[in-house]
């Protein structure tokens, strides 16, 4: 953030002591529901105004900081103190339970003192930052009634919650160096701001105010175990890797230039206190310097080669015990199958065993009850059977019955009609016998005299009714052929239908012959 403005050194407050230069600049910002304000941003009039908030990143070093903050130039400790209460005004506070005036957000104050050392030329930098987190007291949510305030509640509690989980887990780190635990940095802004402070790159301290209150015990004895977990915390340097020195390099480039380029280099175990007592990099020439980059390069091709050989082997070796443990897996659940494969035939044969015999049992029994329902049905038909033999015979019965009423009911009528032709047959006999004596006495007569014309005539006219009569009788007698014919028709089946034919045949012939 300050690198652009070290150029124009004239527009920066700077105190000098001799060679060293320096400024101080300072910033304020405030951690409000996970959220980043700058506390030094003057404030806009109205009264929605919207704050913007700061995002936090990464340099390329993997320290965090926040950007587009606000850092200020002072002269003194009051124009910082005057910064402070400025930013005071502008930090987040309500009434709680707990407090009239409480902070509902966790402010950092923070210095930085930039030290300019010119050597020569060259102006060397330096930063050095002193930070001052003023932590929001930790409460009870139950004691919050409002919803602003129980959520300001529940992000302060959370991250004071994550700040404890952090110092644990370095303090577990500390204690059990082979196993370590991961700490929850990335979970809380606030933690996640001072990660470097707890990493080895810097310093922490904490300073806890205690209320005496009975009423704030569980509170007090919460702070006091967070407290006492943090002062148990120690704080190591960042660790440094083992380089080679300058020296070493030049005394095995010139070692393996005299002894020839195929020559094999040898490790060379140095003491901590030649890496201690390295020497200033200006003190060598330009000629050692570029003998150090040639021998380090090539140094670094011969590790290269060595880890690739390295690698190249471990592959191997890894690859065979892999292939080797693959075949013995193999082997072993290949026999595993087989033997399981052996137990699971033997318990489903005799699975199927039993199953068998429960069939065979289950359907013999229902053959059984079958066979004696078809017993029960053959039963019951040959009474149906014999109850229908007997209804049969019974209609049969009815039926003869009725035809024997009706044959005779037939006899009686025809017998009534034969009996009726019988009376007519006989009147017309009677009448053809008359007619016939008639007939005779005029025969006597056929030849009368002269006299007796007048009697002839009535003669004539008898002989005319008479034919009239005949003829009559004749289509009388044809009709009462037809209705016997009918009648012989209907009666075909009746036991008297021949003799009927015969004395109709007699009849008709008397008729024909009269």
């Amino acid at each position: 953030e300050l690198g652009p403005c070290w150029a124009d050194l004239d527009r920066i407050s700077l105190s000098s002591t001799g060679d060293v230069q320096f400024s101080i600049w300072v910033s304020f910002f405030e951690i409000y529901n996970e959220l980043i304000y700058d506390l030094l941003e003057p404030a806009v009039a109205g009264q929605n105004r919207k704050r913007q908030t700061l995002r936090l990143c990464e340099d390329q070093t993997g320290n965090p900081y926040v950007k587009d903050l606000n850092w200020i130039n002072v002269r003194d400790a009051d124009e910082a103190w005057k910064l402070l209460k400025l930013g005071r005004k502008n930090q987040s506070f309500a009434s709680t339970h707990m407090n009239q005036n409480s902070s509902r957000s966790h402010s950092v104050f923070s210095i930085r003192i930039l030290h300019l050392k010119r050597d020569g030329s060259e102006v060397v930098p330096k930063i050095s930052e002193l930070s001052l987190c003023d932590l929001a007291g930790s409460e009870r949510c139950k004691d919050q009634k409002s919803g602003d305030r129980m959520k300001e509640a529940n992000n302060i509690n959370t991250s004071l919650h994550t700040l404890g989980r952090c110092i644990a887990a370095l303090r577990q780190n500390q204690q059990a160096r082979t196993k370590q635990a991961v700490v929850p940095f990335r979970d809380s802004k606030l933690t996640r701001v001072f990660q470097g402070f707890f990493t080895g790159r810097g310093r922490s301290c904490m300073i806890v105010n205690i209320n005496q209150c009975a009423s704030t015990y569980d509170e007090t004895l919460y702070v006091a175990k967070f407290s006492a977990i943090a002062s148990q915390l120690v704080q190591a340097p960042p660790t440094k890797l083992g380089l080679p020195s300058l020296q070493s390099i030049i005394k095995e480039h010139n070692r393996r230039a005299s002894q020839g380029p195929e020559a094999e280099a040898e490790e060379d175990v140095e003491s901590e206190e030649d890496t201690e007592e390295e020497a200033d990099v200006s003190m060598y020439e330009k000629k050692d310097l570029l003998r150090v980059v040639e021998a380090a390069r090539e140094l670094l091709v011969q590790e290269r080669q060595k880890k690739l050989q390295l690698e190249v082997r471990l592959r191997e070796e890894i690859c065979n015990e892999m292939l080797e443990h693959m075949q013995q897996k193999e082997q072993w659940w290949s026999q595993h199958v087989d033997a399981q494969r052996e137990q699971l035939e033997e318990l489903y044969e005799g699975k199927m065993n039993i199953l068998k015999e429960l069939l065979t049992d289950h359907y013999q029994e229902k053959m059984q009850e079958r066979d004696e329902e078809i017993l029960e049905l053959k039963a019951a038909l040959q009474e149906t059977k014999q109850k229908l033999e007997s209804l049969d015979s019974k209609q049969k019965d009815s039926e003869q019955s009725v035809r024997r009423s009706k044959r005779v009911t037939t006899s009686s009528a025809l017998q009534q009609e034969l009996a009726d032709t019988k009376a007519r047959l006989e009147q017309c006999q009677k009448e053809l016998n008359s007619t016939g004596a008639e007939l005779r006495k005029y025969q006597k007569l056929v030849e009368p005299p002269p006299s007796a014309k007048p009697i002839t005539m009535d003669v004539d006219r008898k002989l005319e009714d008479g034919q009239k009569n005949v003829r009559l009788l004749r289509s009388e007698l044809q009709k009462i052929g037809e209705s016997l014919q009918s009648a012989e028709r209907a009666c075909c089946h009746s036991t008297g239908a021949g003799k009927l034919r015969e004395a109709l045949g007699t009849c008709d012939d008397i008729l024909a012959r009269q």
